[in-house]
């Protein structure tokens, strides 16, 4: 076999070979077409989206625009306005500087490209088909740019297939514009999908009215601002208070002289001076802002510029967690504990010069507290099977976690003993304390009531589920993002019995839930339910119903902390003994604990 001679590729090739690395999803054009508006000091910005970009997108800006000779030029591949010589690699400023986004979107979409710079009496119109010139003309239209992109890799089948669901697709678009909200918010940005507005910032120069607009203004305002100076940064933003936290860390917004990044150094160092105050698995939303000199980062590291090198990794991590950890001790939080130097620095020398301290060890009040508390132990119970495995059945999405692992026998005989039992008191508020005819048991009231209302749930899901409505509806004000899922979810959420109804541009009301879930209508628990289940579906979607019936049975339990009366425990034990799987909450943790008397016999010296 002869071998191919080496040839070189043209430029239409080349530039569909590159859009692989900077475009891999309708939020990448959204990325590259807003950091292009923002270079060019846009000061009003909107975005429009249709099929979630799949079939179009639209980026209008009020910015400098392009004169029409270069036009042609700006889609040439390595065409830029940002770079002039080597010196400016080293201390870039602006957001983009390769000059390959234009000519890697053209090349597997159909583009227009329509632009005017001030004081023009007329501007132009560039057109592009899979990376082919169609044609230039001269056009009219207000200062700035309008780009439209339409049938996003029609000319790549194989990438097209590629693509999520047109909501999915949307949500992650929405996050750009989301990011760039945070990042510039003297900018007034727009986002509008499906014909309809999903985000507006007014771009009024106050970060904290982005931060309203993202995360709406009740959320807005729990959250503590963060300013701080030295060490050759400056950090600034917003630190959410451990009651926003989230299973994922969607709520993570991290910005390098205000580009965002993705940098789980800076991030871990974040979560770390979080320590302490948040439950296992849980995440810190925040939004921080660092500003370096530009010369200590290095963006040049993928065609994406999501990822960026730090020249002094080990010291911004120490003063991130320094300044995160004092502003959350500021506010009554935590107490001080040493800071490390840095992740890589764990059993070796500590970073020089950076000191202090940060939030750690004091558990947060409420119900985090509570939380933390409920895993008991000492000694082992019987006769349960092993409570004690390391992956929970549910989160693999069996209906009986206990009774799977044993003969039905064995679970009836547990049911037996808790029916014979009668409650004694309350112990530290936590356990009830309940004699059987075998022996002591203790009983985790949250975990053996959680157990109760999961199984309630489970029921009344396949039937009709019976919805209690709210006398106050409860709104809920979400970013885009969230807003989508939930939305997306509502058939799911009536099946759970939630009634919701759209309110405004991104925010629901929830006008009635479970009947079996009363007690979620009171301190916020109702709101926090819905949080932690749109958490649940961003991170596994929609396809485990059990998993969500088990975060609203936690939320409506009763809490570590709450005072049960003697006929509340009494039936707490009874209606524990009629579940499917007694042995254990939905979370896999157990629910009791015994002594046999023979073995307190034993014990205090009465039988050997």
């Amino acid at each position: 076999m002869t071998p191919a001679p080496i040839r070189r590729l043209d430029d239409a090739l080349v530039n569909r070979i590159a859009a692989g690395e900077v475009v891999e999803r309708p939020a990448s054009v959204v990325k590259e077409l807003v950091e292009n508006a923002l270079d060019a000091g846009a000061r009003r910005i909107r975005v429009e989206l249709a099929d979630g970009g799949k079939e179009r997108i639209r980026v209008l800006d009020d910015g400098h625009g392009v004169p029409p000779e270069e036009l042609p030029l700006a889609f040439e591949r390595h065409a830029t306005s940002k770079l002039t010589g080597p010196a400016d690699l080293l201390a870039i400023r602006s957001l983009g500087f390769r000059g390959e986004a234009l000519p890697s979107i053209a090349a597997v979409a159909r583009v227009s490209f329509r632009s005017r710079t001030p004081r023009a009496p007329e501007g132009a119109v560039i057109r592009f088909e899979g990376g082919r010139l169609v044609g230039v003309q001269a056009a009219g239209g207000p200062e700035g740019t309008d780009v439209e992109v339409r049938d996003l890799f029609f000319n790549t089948p194989a990438r097209l297939r590629f693509l999520k669901a047109s909501a999915t697709e949307r949500r992650h678009a929405a996050e750009v514009v989301t990011q760039m909200a945070l990042a510039y918010p003297e900018v007034a940005f727009e986002l509008w999908s499906e014909g309809r507005e999903a985000l507006r910032t007014p771009g009024d120069g106050e970060p904290g009215e982005a931060l309203a607009a993202v995360f709406g203004r009740e959320t807005a305002r729990r959250f503590l601002a963060l300013a701080r100076e030295g060490e050759g940064v400056a950090l600034s933003g917003f630190l959410g208070p451990p009651e926003t936290a989230r299973m994922d860390r969607g709520g993570q917004h991290l910005f390098i002289n205000r580009r965002w990044v993705r940098s789980p150094t800076l991030a871990a160092a974040v979560e770390r001076g979080y320590q302490g105050l948040l439950m296992t698995r849980q995440h810190p939303s925040f939004v921080l802002h660092l500003t370096l000199d530009p010369a200590e980062v290095d963006v040049n590291v993928h065609p994406a510029k999501a990822e960026v090198r730090l020249r002094r990794e080990r010291e911004l991590f120490a003063a991130v967690v320094r300044a995160v950890g004092e502003r959350l001790l500021g506010a009554g939080l935590g107490r001080r504990l040493t800071v490390p130097a840095g992740p890589a620095s764990r059993g070796g020398r500590t970073g020089s010069g950076i000191g202090g301290s940060y939030v750690t060890g004091t558990p947060f009040a409420g119900e985090v507290r509570d939380q933390a508390r409920l895993s008991p132990a000492g000694a082992s119970l019987a006769p349960p099977p092993d409570v004690s495995r390391p992956e929970p059945a549910i989160e693999r999405g069996e209906r009986a976690p206990a009774a799977d692992e044993g003969p039905a026998d064995e679970t009836e005989r547990f049911r037996e003993a808790l029916r014979a039992c009668r409650a004694l008191a309350q112990l530290g508020r936590t356990y009830v304390v309940a004699e059987g005819a075998d022996g002591l048991w203790l009983v985790d009231q949250h975990a053996a009531h959680e157990r109760v209302l999961f199984d309630r749930l489970r029921r009344a899901r396949e039937a009709a589920p019976a919805v209690q409505g709210l006398l106050v509806p409860l709104e809920l004000e979400l970013s885009p993002e969230r807003f989508d899922l939930l939305w997306e979810g509502r058939e799911e959420l009536a099946r759970l019995g939630f009634e919701v109804e759209r309110f405004g541009s991104h925010s629901l009301r929830v006008m009635g839930m479970p009947a079996e879930l009363s007690g979620l209508g009171t301190g916020g628990l109702l709101e926090a339910a819905v949080e932690e289940l749109l958490d649940l579906w961003r991170e596994e979607g929609r396809r485990r119903p059990e998993r969500a019936l088990a975060v609203l049975a936690c939320k409506a339990a009763v809490k570590a902390g709450d005072r049960l009366g003697p006929e509340q425990m009494q039936r707490l034990l009874e209606e524990l003994a009629e579940t499917e799987a007694p042995f254990t909450c939905p979370h896999g943790r157990p629910t009791t604990l015994s002594h046999p008397w023979s073995d307190l016999e034993r014990r205090f010296g009465r039988r050997r």
